[in-house]
């Protein structure tokens, strides 16, 4: 018996992606968004394991432009430093340990449209590394190619002295100049060194050569210029219009691409892909298969295919296919007249492209997973062999490590990936399916209205709302009842910046709220002459003095009487804020000896306190998760990494207070015992169970939800698309028949590489001894412990408000596509 309150009144206008860019080590995507929001986003190899690490909050009137990735300065840093370029003229520097600015710079030359990082030496045995790797895992015409020719150039002696030359970065500016710019250490941080020569017009796109001593500028005027960084010197001119389908006057360059073997790749205003020599600049040949502008474009790592995308929605491959393959594949070798008629010279031809936005692509990068060959995603292939749909279109299927992404991002809001070794092979994934969601908090204990409040964050304000909700009849099955709200309060963020986080107390009547300058605290009072909803807020807003030395937060919590306040600082550190002194109590601190390498440049992203307030729990973007003890006002425990990716959402049991139940990006489940220190019960005995009926789980789970009653056996874990109910208690008559078939199994510790250790079960997502055998193929037997129920609309948030009732905040994503631009005009046949 579970009745579910829908709600769709809360307001949900995710911004579009403007820019993408691979972390130095290829690991990580940087998605820059149009109100200035930068997300760092983890590669996964295959359709589990994308998850958002980490989030820059955007500002007022912010429009970023570009963003590169720089070489690291040590090398315990490998993703290296974040820059990003604004219209309004600055380069910024972000430090991704307090989610701050770093340094910002003035282009002196006005809005930057496009910023260009120097290919170093290290970067390119990196790509040429992963260029052998994709040859040995795609077909067998890539397998025919030399990857050799291509590497061929790194052995130079140019090169070689590059390394250990500062990188440089090339700014296209709207002024018409290209300007240089060198990258130093933390101190220097970024240095002008030169400006080329103007142009008439604005410098639109920007590229460097593999050798590092030319530099290409597209322009609004239709024109590609190669500058020689040395002499100042312009080398040719290349009038874009004349191969294209429109004429040079009004013909912009909107993106450039460099390849090893020096060809240029650019996308222009007409829709045209067009490949030039890089030598003589000369035209080698043209691609006009996108309806409107082409916007981006990205190389495979081989440099064997080029994808490209525009304003039209598509993406589309091009492939390199040298003359030899080509007359083998033709039969015409009959006579002499059919050898003469055949055409001559290598080509890039067009393999297909895909629609999968619904507006324009503005991004393309291409990125490699981390190889982990623990994860669960590996497993999944092997249980998948029994759908014959899935075959030949399930995107999982080819969840290998080391294979290449190719990660498109537009105007609507959503990442889309790609395999870029069989593009046309598989369906894209849909990274984001509820881009930018809101952060939404209840608070069950409410002193100040009767039912329960819900807090939603928005980039520039708070909303507090009222639910009204009862306890469903006994005869009442799975019942959905749309239901209002009422908006009780709203506070408003006057400063330039948004909001990075917020929290609400368990009574409602205190709500925090941080910038990317400082926390600040309101206290909710009744007002007892407003009485209408309709006419205005019901509830009045009181600012209250936080202790001035703390420092702006990225993640906050209220203990579960409302009395303390805890924020996330930097170095893992939380502050502990009393709220009815408004004194700062204590700080946790991590101890050195457990910090390692990855764990202290982590980032606190998430925190749960149990319902007694002793515990707190805080989980990092490293995928640790450290427990503090909140009644000594010590630090307690360090959890291991899971399964390699970090953990989405924790909540602790509201009866058993030290049983922490957490979910991974990996979608898997853990319960773990943070007073013992060692796993759960529960999770040694049905961990397993529950770990395979999860693979077939829809869409990463993004929380997790309990119902009030601390005798509860049950818990909801949901995500955009889906909400899995899990009910252990019933876990119990699938005990039997699974220990006749193969035991339970006990919990290990693994050690790896790296020097981490993390908990997995022996046998997880194996899908044999659970399951009945079907043509020969395994298929594990359906729980009735578990129950999957699918959403039609994007769900932003699920939560219980009472002990059989759950209340799910949704959208209609037709309804969001409503507040976009509206994409170029396509006729529909039919139509």
């Amino acid at each position: 018996m579970l009745e579910v309150h829908r709600c769709r009144q809360i307001d949900w206008a995710p911004s579009a992606i403007v820019a993408l860019a691979t972390s130095f080590d290829g690991t990580v995507v940087a998605a820059a968004r149009e109100n200035g929001a930068i997300e760092i986003w983890s590669v996964a190899a295959g359709s589990v394991g994308w998850h958002c690490q980490l989030k820059i909050a955007g500002r007022k009137d912010a429009a970023v432009s570009s963003l590169v990735w720089c070489q690291p300065e040590a090398e315990d840093e490998p993703r290296g430093r974040l820059f990003s370029a604004a219209l309004d003229g600055f380069i910024t520097e972000w430090d991704l340990r307090t989610l701050q600015p770093k340094e910002v710079v003035e282009s002196m030359g006005g809005s930057v449209w496009q910023l260009a990082a120097e290919h170093t030496t290290r970067i390119q045995k990196k790509t040429m590394s992963d260029g052998v790797l994709q040859s040995t895992g795609s077909s067998k015409e890539d397998e025919g190619s030399s990857d050799g020719e291509d590497v061929s150039i790194s052995g130079s002696e140019d090169e070689q002295q590059t390394e250990n030359r500062e990188q440089r970065v090339a700014l296209a500016c709207e002024d018409g100049c290209v300007r240089i710019f060198a990258v130093a250490d933390r101190q220097l941080g970024m240095l002008y060194r030169q400006s080329l020569p103007r142009i008439k017009g604005r410098v639109l796109s920007v590229a460097w050569t593999w050798d590092g001593t030319q530099v290409l500028a597209g322009g609004s005027d239709g024109c590609i210029r190669c500058w020689d960084i040395a002499s100042n010197r312009e080398v040719y001119r290349i009038t874009a219009g004349i191969g294209g389908k429109g004429s040079a006057s009004d013909l912009c360059i909107w993106d450039l691409l460099v390849l090893r073997d020096g060809s240029i790749v650019s996308g222009d205003s007409s829709g045209s892909t067009q490949f030039w020599d890089g030598k003589q600049g000369t035209l080698i040949q043209v691609q006009t298969r996108h309806n409107a502008d082409v916007l981006a474009l990205a190389a495979s790592p081989d440099h064997r295919s080029v994808f490209s995308a525009g304003a039209d929605g598509q993406v589309v491959q091009f492939h390199w296919v040298e003359e030899s393959s080509r007359m083998a594949d033709n039969p015409l070798t009959s006579s002499p007249v059919d050898f003469m008629m055949r055409p001559t010279g290598d080509k890039w031809l067009y393999v297909g492209g895909k629609r999968t936005h619904t507006h324009d692509v503005r991004a393309l990068t291409v990125a490699f997973p981390i190889n982990n060959e623990d994860l669960p995603v590996q497993k999944r292939r092997k249980q998948l062999q029994k759908s014959k749909l899935s075959q030949q279109t399930d995107y999982r299927k080819w969840a290998l490590s080391q294979t290449a992404m190719l990660i498109s991002g537009g105007n609507d809001a959503k990442l889309f990936a790609y395999p870029a070794n069989s593009f046309l092979l598989f369906y894209p994934h849909d990274i984001s399916p509820a881009p930018e969601r809101p952060f939404f908090q209840l608070a069950h204990q409410s002193a100040v209205r009767s039912g329960t409040l819900m807090m939603a964050q928005h980039p520039t304000w708070v909303d507090v709302w009222n639910i009204d909700t009862y306890e469903p009849a006994p005869n009442m099955h799975h019942q959905s009842i749309a239901q209002p709200l009422k908006l009780l309060a709203r506070i408003k963020c006057k400063l330039s910046g948004h909001i990075t986080c917020s929290a609400i107390s368990g009574n409602g009547c205190l709500v925090a709220v941080s910038d990317c300058q400082r926390p600040r605290l309101y206290q909710l009072e009744h007002d007892f002459t407003n009485n209408c909803v309709s006419g205005g807020k019901m509830m009045q807003i009181c600012k209250k003095k936080l202790p001035p030395v703390l420092r702006a937060t990225h993640c906050m919590i209220f203990s579960a009487d409302s009395g303390r306040l805890l924020l996330a600082g930097p170095k893992l550190s939380v502050s502990v804020v009393d709220t009815k002194s408004l004194e700062l109590v204590h700080t946790f601190q991590v101890p050195s000896e457990t910090l390692q390498s990855k764990l202290a440049k982590a980032v606190i992203m998430l925190m749960s306190t149990s319902s007694d307030g002793q515990w707190l729990a805080a989980a990092t973007s490293s995928g640790h998760v450290v427990v503090f003890n909140m009644e000594t006002l010590r630090y307690h425990w360090t959890v291991p990494v899971f399964d390699g990716t970090p953990a989405t959402a924790a909540v602790f049991h509201a009866g058993f207070s030290n049983v922490l139940i957490v979910s991974s990006a990996a979608n898997q489940l853990y319960v773990l015992d943070v007073e013992m220190k060692v796993p759960g019960e529960w999770y040694k005995r049905y961990g397993m169970h529950i770990a395979k009926q999860l693979l077939e789980f829809p869409g990463g789970i993004v929380g997790l939800s309990l119902p009030l009653s601390p005798d509860s056996t049950s818990i909801i874990a949901y995500s955009s698309s889906s909400m899995c109910v899990i009910d252990f208690s019933k876990l119990m008559l699938d005990e039997g028949e699974e220990d006749r078939d193969r035991g339970v199994k006990a919990v290990n510790s693994q050690e790896h590489g790296n020097g981490t250790r993390e908990l997995v079960v022996n046998g997880n997502g194996n899908g044999n001894g659970n399951g009945h055998k079907q043509n020969g193929s395994d298929v594990p037997k359906k729980s009735i412990g578990t129950r999957f129920v699918p959403f039609k609309n994007p769900v932003l948030f699920l939560g219980h408000t009472g002990f059989s009732s759950v209340f799910v905040v949704e959208k209609p994503w037709s309804e969001v596509l409503q507040q976009f631009p509206a994409p170029v005009f396509r006729h529909v046949f039919g139509t």
